[in-house]
């Protein structure tokens, strides 16, 4: 076989090989050593080789023979003017020291139900006086503390008990309360005694807490007392305030238990009191 014939067979038989791995379909491909029909092209244009590349430096369509088409690069608009992108990387153009207008945001305004931070309450007006009063069952009294607290004084008419307790700066009642009984003791025995069962006794002491409305520890306090009295014998009363207090008077249903003595109180409060800051 000659050299010609043997070098034509490895052409036809390593071309489309080559082809295959550089992603050219052979379909388009041809060489003067194969049939002009496996490729397309036009009657009296003869295609280019699929292997043949540009040259460097040089722009597509460089190579096309007379008569074909190729296709030319239009040049993108750069900053309003058209021009070349190798015209564009050599000339560039400056770039002023404006930027551009930043976006304000404005967060959103806070709405009901959204946290805010703690609740301040507005500061209490006036102020009122606690009193803690020792008193024994054969009328003594002595003032344990005192205490002045911001704000108005609360006050229940509620009868809880027997016991009614009064304040009064002079001839004006400041404040009426009924109490549970003072001087009874109550006692049992537990299921290990229950012979001895429930038992009571009388106390010969006992402590009671007495509000002062409208008073403070530098207001005129030499008038001031605290009487204690018992409800006797009579028709249950259904609510406790001054006016109760005063048709108890005109019944005669009230036993006195304790009165301070005049001015006695007032030098005490003076004394031990304390006023609690806010």
């Amino acid at each position: 076989m000659s050299l010609k014939i043997r070098r034509s067979l490895f052409q036809k038989a390593a071309l489309p090989m080559a082809l295959a791995m550089l992603g050219t379909p052979a379909a388009f491909a041809h060489t003067p050593d194969m049939p002009q029909g496996q490729g397309i092209h036009t009657e009296g244009q003869p295609q280019p080789s699929p292997l043949s590349a540009p040259r460097a430096g040089t722009m597509p369509g460089a190579n096309s023979r007379p008569g074909t088409v190729a296709l030319q690069a239009q040049p993108a608009p750069i900053g309003g003017k058209a021009q070349g992108m190798e015209d564009a990387l050599k000339n560039p153009e400056r770039v002023s020291g404006e930027l551009p207008p930043r976006r304000q945001v404005q967060a959103p305004q806070a709405r009901g139900g959204t946290q805010q931070g703690p609740v301040r309450q507005a500061p209490a007006s006036g102020s009122h006086l606690r009193l803690v009063l020792r008193v024994t069952a054969d009328g003594a009294s002595e003032l344990v503390s005192a205490t002045e607290l911001p704000g108005e004084a609360r006050l229940s008419d509620e009868p809880k008990g027997d016991l009614v307790y009064e304040v009064a700066d002079g001839g004006q009642t400041l404040a009426v309360e009924a109490l549970p009984e003072l001087f009874e003791a109550h006692s049992f025995g537990g299921p290990e005694d229950e012979l001895r069962g429930h038992a009571f006794h009388t106390q010969k002491e006992a402590t009671i807490v007495v509000t002062v409305p409208e008073r403070s520890l530098q207001s005129s306090l030499d008038r001031l007392s605290v009487r204690l009295y018992r409800i006797t014998s009579g028709p249950a009363t259904e609510e406790i305030n001054p006016a109760t207090l005063d048709k108890l008077k005109g019944e005669r249903r009230l036993q006195p238990l304790v009165e301070t003595r005049d001015g006695t109180l007032g030098r005490q409060i003076r004394e031990r009191g304390f006023k609690l800051r806010e």
